[in-house]
């Protein structure tokens, strides 16, 4: 699976976990650490503090 845009629209570009879950590469325990990271990152960028969403963000690729 390829990542994307992530540098152009990091908010929307790494919700991808419920589809990984569809495709069968992630169990619902995973999904649910991919989906609080994905909400961290969000709420970090919203905050404006980009070197806490990235640190966030990049925790996701650790998971897999």
């Amino acid at each position: 699976m390829a990542i994307g845009d992530g540098l152009i629209d990091p908010y929307n570009q790494w919700d991808y976990g419920p589809v990984m879950y569809q495709f069968g590469l992630t169990d619902k325990q995973e999904l649910e650490r991919v989906n609080i990271q994905t909400e961290l990152g969000r709420r970090a960028i919203e905050a404006k503090q980009c070197l806490l969403a990235h640190l966030v963000l990049d925790e996701i690729m650790g998971i897999f």
